[in-house]
């Protein structure tokens, strides 16, 4: 990803008029010199578009060939959806007790190990069992962050 971007880098779907374009497309370098100020990863620049007015938007920048825009969607309710079940209720998680002790990243590598070995096997191919190995993942990378901040 260039660091020098500019108006003319950015396509917008034509089914915006020329001025919304314009705008959306200075919204998202404003967005991206931001981060490369802030210093966000290693090339300087972290690409997360603000979920803002245009989101929708942004998607139509990418063409997602593997229809990542949708699972992502899907991996946002399943990571809320968590955060009502059993296991997160009171102050913290089992999750929370076992970072703290030390064993994040084990536990979070042990349970994407877990999921993956049994994607298939137990009740078929639940996609529930991919989305969790997803988490664990994400939450591995938090643990990561984490330790080196």
């Amino acid at each position: 990803m260039s660091k020098n971007w500019t108006l003319r880098t950015i396509k917008i779907s034509k089914k915006y008029n020329a001025e919304q374009r314009r705008a959306i497309a200075a919204e998202i370098v404003d967005h991206i010199k931001q981060r490369t100020k802030e210093g966000k990863g290693k090339g300087g620049v972290k690409w997360q578009p603000p979920a803002d007015k245009y989101s929708k938007a942004y998607k139509d920048l990418i063409n997602f060939k593997f229809k990542e825009d949708i699972t992502l969607d899907e991996l946002n309710k399943y990571i809320d959806q968590t955060y009502d079940q059993h296991y997160a209720n009171g102050k913290y998680q089992a999750t929370d007790m076992i970072i703290d002790s030390g064993y994040g990243e084990g536990f979070c590598i042990g349970n994407i190990m877990k999921y993956a070995m049994r994607y298939g096997k137990k009740n078929g191919k639940q996609r529930s069992d991919l989305l969790k190995i997803i988490h664990y993942a994400m939450i591995a990378l938090y643990v990561n962050d984490e330790s080196d901040a």
